[in-house]
Protein backbone atom coordinates (compact mmCIF):
# COMPACT_ATOMS: atom_id res chain seq x y z
CA UNK A 1 0.00 0.00 0.00
CA UNK A 2 3.27 2.28 1.08
CA UNK A 3 4.53 1.36 -2.46
CA UNK A 4 1.20 2.32 -4.17
CA UNK A 5 1.46 6.08 -2.83
CA UNK A 6 4.70 6.79 -3.30
CA UNK A 7 4.52 5.88 -6.95
CA UNK A 8 1.53 7.93 -7.15
CA UNK A 9 3.27 10.83 -5.40
CA UNK A 10 6.62 10.26 -7.65
CA UNK A 11 3.65 10.42 -10.85
CA UNK A 12 2.23 13.53 -9.47
CA UNK A 13 5.52 15.43 -9.30
CA UNK A 14 7.07 14.17 -12.27
CA UNK A 15 3.77 15.61 -14.33
CA UNK A 16 3.83 18.97 -12.10
CA UNK A 17 7.53 19.73 -13.55
CA UNK A 18 6.41 19.57 -17.00
CA UNK A 19 3.58 21.41 -16.76
CA UNK A 20 5.51 24.34 -15.28
CA UNK A 21 8.36 23.70 -18.14
CA UNK A 22 5.77 24.13 -21.21
CA UNK A 23 4.26 26.88 -19.80
CA UNK A 24 7.50 28.93 -19.16
CA UNK A 25 8.41 28.14 -23.29
CA UNK A 26 5.25 29.11 -24.64
CA UNK A 27 5.33 32.41 -22.56
CA UNK A 28 9.09 33.37 -23.87
CA UNK A 29 7.94 33.27 -27.32
CA UNK A 30 10.59 32.03 -29.92
CA UNK A 31 13.24 34.42 -31.03
CA UNK A 32 11.29 34.94 -34.11
CA UNK A 33 8.35 35.87 -33.22
CA UNK A 34 9.84 38.51 -30.20
CA UNK A 35 11.41 40.28 -33.07
CA UNK A 36 14.86 40.02 -30.83
CA UNK A 37 16.96 37.83 -33.32
CA UNK A 38 20.80 38.97 -33.65
CA UNK A 39 19.22 38.96 -37.82
CA UNK A 40 16.86 41.63 -36.94
CA UNK A 41 19.10 43.75 -34.71
CA UNK A 42 21.44 44.08 -37.49
CA UNK A 43 19.60 44.71 -40.20
CA UNK A 44 17.61 47.60 -38.18
CA UNK A 45 20.68 49.19 -37.26
CA UNK A 46 21.98 49.01 -40.84
CA UNK A 47 18.55 50.52 -41.51
CA UNK A 48 20.18 53.91 -40.43
CA UNK A 49 21.43 57.08 -42.28
CA UNK A 50 24.39 56.24 -44.27
CA UNK A 51 27.46 57.28 -42.80
CA UNK A 52 29.50 60.07 -44.17
CA UNK A 53 33.20 58.13 -44.29
CA UNK A 54 33.38 54.45 -43.80
CA UNK A 55 35.05 52.83 -40.90
CA UNK A 56 38.11 51.47 -43.01
CA UNK A 57 38.62 54.71 -44.62
CA UNK A 58 41.31 57.38 -43.99
CA UNK A 59 40.08 59.56 -41.33
CA UNK A 60 43.22 61.69 -41.02
CA UNK A 61 43.49 64.78 -43.28
CA UNK A 62 46.14 65.30 -45.86
CA UNK A 63 47.11 67.26 -49.44
CA UNK A 64 45.72 64.40 -51.57
CA UNK A 65 42.89 61.73 -51.09
CA UNK A 66 41.07 59.23 -53.62
CA UNK A 67 37.26 60.13 -53.12
CA UNK A 68 35.57 57.05 -52.08
CA UNK A 69 34.01 54.29 -54.84
CA UNK A 70 36.31 55.96 -57.74
CA UNK A 71 39.75 56.40 -59.24
CA UNK A 72 39.39 60.38 -58.90
CA UNK A 73 41.57 62.22 -56.41
CA UNK A 74 40.88 65.77 -54.62
CA UNK A 75 43.90 67.87 -54.11
CA UNK A 76 44.33 70.71 -51.94
CA UNK A 77 45.93 72.89 -54.33
CA UNK A 78 47.03 75.90 -51.44
CA UNK A 79 49.16 77.80 -54.06
CA UNK A 80 46.16 78.54 -56.61
CA UNK A 81 43.94 78.56 -53.66
CA UNK A 82 41.50 75.74 -55.24
CA UNK A 83 40.39 72.43 -54.49
CA UNK A 84 41.03 70.43 -57.26
CA UNK A 85 39.06 67.43 -58.21
CA UNK A 86 41.07 64.63 -61.29
CA UNK A 87 39.36 62.33 -62.83
CA UNK A 88 39.86 59.59 -65.17
CA UNK A 89 37.25 57.04 -66.98
CA UNK A 90 37.80 54.24 -64.65
CA UNK A 91 35.52 53.37 -61.82
CA UNK A 92 36.88 51.43 -59.00
CA UNK A 93 33.46 50.48 -58.83
CA UNK A 94 32.50 48.82 -62.47
CA UNK A 95 33.48 45.66 -63.07
CA UNK A 96 37.32 45.60 -64.44
CA UNK A 97 37.35 44.33 -68.14
CA UNK A 98 39.94 41.14 -68.51
CA UNK A 99 43.40 41.95 -69.16
CA UNK A 100 44.57 42.46 -72.18
CA UNK A 101 47.07 40.42 -73.82
CA UNK A 102 50.66 41.29 -73.31
CA UNK A 103 52.06 43.89 -75.97
CA UNK A 104 55.62 43.82 -77.49
CA UNK A 105 58.42 45.47 -75.91
CA UNK A 106 58.50 47.75 -78.98
CA UNK A 107 54.71 48.99 -78.84
CA UNK A 108 54.24 52.10 -77.18
CA UNK A 109 51.67 52.91 -74.16
CA UNK A 110 48.70 54.62 -75.21
CA UNK A 111 48.48 58.34 -75.16
CA UNK A 112 46.74 60.44 -71.92
CA UNK A 113 44.44 63.21 -72.89
CA UNK A 114 43.89 65.41 -70.27
CA UNK A 115 40.39 67.58 -70.31
CA UNK A 116 40.34 70.71 -68.24
CA UNK A 117 37.20 72.79 -67.61
CA UNK A 118 37.67 76.44 -68.18
CA UNK A 119 38.42 77.04 -63.85
CA UNK A 120 41.22 74.51 -64.21
CA UNK A 121 43.10 76.20 -66.50
CA UNK A 122 45.80 78.56 -65.71
CA UNK A 123 45.78 82.27 -66.94
CA UNK A 124 47.97 82.50 -69.90
CA UNK A 125 50.24 85.15 -68.35
CA UNK A 126 50.79 82.81 -65.62
CA UNK A 127 52.59 80.09 -68.14
CA UNK A 128 56.48 80.21 -67.03
CA UNK A 129 57.64 79.87 -70.59
CA UNK A 130 56.33 81.35 -73.88
CA UNK A 131 55.09 79.24 -76.59
CA UNK A 132 57.68 77.95 -79.54
CA UNK A 133 57.80 80.02 -82.83
CA UNK A 134 56.91 77.61 -85.77
CA UNK A 135 59.49 76.66 -87.87
CA UNK A 136 60.10 78.62 -91.03
CA UNK A 137 60.14 75.68 -93.43
CA UNK A 138 57.57 72.80 -92.51
CA UNK A 139 57.90 68.95 -93.38
CA UNK A 140 55.03 67.85 -95.73
CA UNK A 141 53.75 65.63 -92.97
CA UNK A 142 53.25 68.58 -90.83
CA UNK A 143 51.76 70.97 -93.68
CA UNK A 144 48.96 67.68 -93.80
CA UNK A 145 48.67 67.66 -90.43
CA UNK A 146 48.12 71.16 -90.34
CA UNK A 147 45.49 71.26 -92.79
CA UNK A 148 43.75 68.50 -91.17
CA UNK A 149 40.82 69.68 -89.40
CA UNK A 150 40.21 69.33 -85.51
CA UNK A 151 37.10 67.18 -84.41
CA UNK A 152 36.09 68.31 -80.76
CA UNK A 153 33.88 66.70 -78.32
CA UNK A 154 35.05 67.36 -75.10
CA UNK A 155 35.00 70.32 -72.94
CA UNK A 156 36.68 73.55 -73.72
CA UNK A 157 37.28 72.66 -77.57
CA UNK A 158 39.67 69.78 -76.79
CA UNK A 159 40.26 67.23 -79.21
CA UNK A 160 38.06 64.38 -78.86
CA UNK A 161 39.84 61.41 -77.90
CA UNK A 162 40.76 58.74 -80.06
CA UNK A 163 40.10 54.90 -79.29
CA UNK A 164 42.21 53.69 -76.85
CA UNK A 165 42.84 56.59 -75.06
CA UNK A 166 42.12 57.76 -71.19
CA UNK A 167 40.41 61.00 -71.02
CA UNK A 168 41.67 62.46 -67.84
CA UNK A 169 39.52 65.64 -66.32
CA UNK A 170 39.85 68.41 -64.06
CA UNK A 171 37.37 70.62 -62.14
CA UNK A 172 38.38 73.22 -59.84
CA UNK A 173 36.37 75.33 -57.19
CA UNK A 174 37.34 78.47 -54.94
CA UNK A 175 36.98 77.94 -51.08
CA UNK A 176 37.73 81.66 -50.48
CA UNK A 177 41.01 80.99 -48.96
CA UNK A 178 44.05 78.74 -49.61
CA UNK A 179 43.15 74.94 -48.37
CA UNK A 180 45.85 73.31 -46.75
CA UNK A 181 44.32 69.87 -45.54
CA UNK A 182 41.03 67.29 -46.63
CA UNK A 183 39.87 64.38 -45.81
CA UNK A 184 37.62 62.62 -48.18
CA UNK A 185 33.49 61.70 -47.77
CA UNK A 186 31.20 59.81 -48.64
CA UNK A 187 30.03 62.86 -51.85
CA UNK A 188 32.86 65.00 -51.54
CA UNK A 189 35.37 66.38 -49.23
CA UNK A 190 35.94 68.52 -45.46
CA UNK A 191 38.37 70.91 -46.13
CA UNK A 192 40.09 73.25 -43.74
CA UNK A 193 41.38 76.75 -44.44
CA UNK A 194 43.73 78.68 -43.42
CA UNK A 195 43.07 82.24 -44.05
CA UNK A 196 39.70 82.96 -43.33
CA UNK A 197 40.34 80.15 -40.76
CA UNK A 198 36.98 78.21 -41.66
CA UNK A 199 36.22 74.35 -42.27
CA UNK A 200 34.28 73.61 -45.54
CA UNK A 201 32.05 70.98 -46.94
CA UNK A 202 31.96 70.24 -50.44
CA UNK A 203 30.17 68.01 -52.31
CA UNK A 204 29.92 66.84 -55.83
CA UNK A 205 26.44 67.03 -57.11
CA UNK A 206 24.64 64.63 -59.21
CA UNK A 207 25.58 66.87 -62.02
CA UNK A 208 29.09 66.74 -61.36
CA UNK A 209 30.07 69.63 -59.92
CA UNK A 210 31.56 70.43 -57.06
CA UNK A 211 30.05 72.83 -55.05
CA UNK A 212 30.14 74.58 -51.40
CA UNK A 213 27.52 73.39 -49.06
CA UNK A 214 28.63 74.29 -45.76
CA UNK A 215 31.24 75.70 -43.70
CA UNK A 216 31.91 77.54 -40.24
CA UNK A 217 34.44 79.66 -38.70
CA UNK A 218 37.48 78.02 -36.61
CA UNK A 219 40.95 79.89 -35.62
CA UNK A 220 42.60 81.32 -38.23
CA UNK A 221 45.29 79.44 -39.62
CA UNK A 222 42.98 76.18 -39.69
CA UNK A 223 45.45 73.23 -40.83
CA UNK A 224 44.92 69.67 -39.76
CA UNK A 225 41.68 67.79 -39.49
CA UNK A 226 40.72 64.43 -38.66
CA UNK A 227 37.64 62.63 -38.27
CA UNK A 228 36.17 60.37 -35.35
CA UNK A 229 35.06 56.75 -36.46
CA UNK A 230 31.45 57.18 -37.46
CA UNK A 231 32.27 60.65 -39.13
CA UNK A 232 30.02 62.76 -36.83
CA UNK A 233 32.87 64.66 -35.27
CA UNK A 234 36.11 66.83 -36.57
CA UNK A 235 38.64 67.76 -35.18
CA UNK A 236 41.08 71.19 -36.85
CA UNK A 237 44.52 72.39 -35.86
CA UNK A 238 44.92 76.07 -36.02
CA UNK A 239 48.90 76.48 -36.59
CA UNK A 240 49.61 79.67 -35.75
CA UNK A 241 46.71 80.50 -33.68
CA UNK A 242 47.99 77.40 -31.23
CA UNK A 243 44.27 76.65 -31.32
CA UNK A 244 42.20 72.86 -31.85
CA UNK A 245 38.41 73.22 -32.51
CA UNK A 246 36.25 70.44 -32.23
CA UNK A 247 33.02 70.65 -34.93
CA UNK A 248 30.43 68.33 -35.12
CA UNK A 249 29.49 66.91 -39.00
CA UNK A 250 26.22 66.05 -40.32
CA UNK A 251 24.14 66.41 -43.00
CA UNK A 252 22.43 69.44 -42.00
CA UNK A 253 25.37 71.53 -41.69
CA UNK A 254 28.58 72.20 -39.44
CA UNK A 255 28.48 73.41 -35.99
CA UNK A 256 31.65 74.51 -33.96
CA UNK A 257 31.08 72.76 -30.25
CA UNK A 258 34.50 74.00 -28.60
CA UNK A 259 37.88 75.54 -29.39
CA UNK A 260 41.11 75.00 -26.63
CA UNK A 261 44.48 76.82 -26.70
CA UNK A 262 47.43 73.81 -27.04
CA UNK A 263 51.11 74.52 -27.21
CA UNK A 264 52.87 75.96 -30.31
CA UNK A 265 52.26 75.18 -33.76
CA UNK A 266 49.68 72.57 -33.44
CA UNK A 267 49.68 70.13 -36.73
CA UNK A 268 48.60 67.15 -37.36
CA UNK A 269 45.65 65.12 -35.55
CA UNK A 270 44.14 61.98 -34.84
CA UNK A 271 41.38 60.40 -33.02
CA UNK A 272 42.45 57.06 -31.11
CA UNK A 273 38.83 56.68 -29.90
CA UNK A 274 35.84 58.71 -29.35
CA UNK A 275 36.73 59.90 -26.73
CA UNK A 276 40.55 60.44 -26.92
CA UNK A 277 42.75 62.93 -29.28
CA UNK A 278 46.16 63.30 -29.67
CA UNK A 279 47.54 66.67 -31.93
CA UNK A 280 51.37 66.85 -32.70
CA UNK A 281 53.37 70.21 -33.19
CA UNK A 282 55.80 72.07 -35.28
CA UNK A 283 57.90 72.69 -32.47
CA UNK A 284 58.78 71.64 -29.81
CA UNK A 285 58.91 68.05 -27.98
CA UNK A 286 55.78 67.12 -26.80
CA UNK A 287 52.26 66.00 -28.28
CA UNK A 288 48.84 66.90 -26.76
CA UNK A 289 46.50 64.36 -25.61
CA UNK A 290 42.87 65.85 -25.90
CA UNK A 291 39.75 64.22 -23.75
CA UNK A 292 36.65 64.23 -26.09
CA UNK A 293 33.17 65.00 -24.31
CA UNK A 294 29.87 63.65 -25.78
CA UNK A 295 28.14 66.86 -25.36
CA UNK A 296 28.82 69.38 -28.46
CA UNK A 297 29.32 72.68 -25.99
CA UNK A 298 31.84 74.79 -25.20
CA UNK A 299 33.37 72.07 -22.70
CA UNK A 300 33.34 69.29 -25.51
CA UNK A 301 36.99 69.16 -25.24
CA UNK A 302 37.82 68.22 -21.31
CA UNK A 303 41.74 67.12 -19.78
CA UNK A 304 44.66 68.83 -22.03
CA UNK A 305 47.43 66.30 -21.26
CA UNK A 306 50.79 67.37 -22.60
CA UNK A 307 53.06 63.89 -23.02
CA UNK A 308 57.08 64.73 -23.58
CA UNK A 309 58.83 62.51 -26.49
CA UNK A 310 62.46 62.63 -26.83
CA UNK A 311 63.73 65.87 -28.82
CA UNK A 312 64.89 65.31 -32.55
CA UNK A 313 68.92 64.43 -31.92
CA UNK A 314 71.73 67.09 -32.78
CA UNK A 315 73.31 67.12 -36.28
CA UNK A 316 76.13 68.87 -35.80
CA UNK A 317 79.07 67.25 -35.80
CA UNK A 318 80.80 66.44 -32.48
CA UNK A 319 84.26 69.43 -31.72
Amino acid sequence: MRLAKLSWFVLFTLVAACSNSCSERSGSGSPAASGSSPAASAEAKGSGPPLLIERDADHVGGVIARAPGSDSVLIADEDHGVLRYIADTSPLLHAKSPPAPEAPASAKPPPVVIVSSAAARPPAASKPYAAAKPSAVASPAEASSAKAPVTTGAPGGAPKPAEGETTVAQETISLGGAPANLVAIRDGALVTVRDPGKLVRVRKGDDGKLSVTHEVAVAADAWGIALNEMGTRALVTSAWTNTVSLVEVSDAGLKKCAEVSVEREPRGVVFASDSVAYVNHLVGNEITRLSIRGDCDPNGIGEIKRIVVPPSPARSPAG
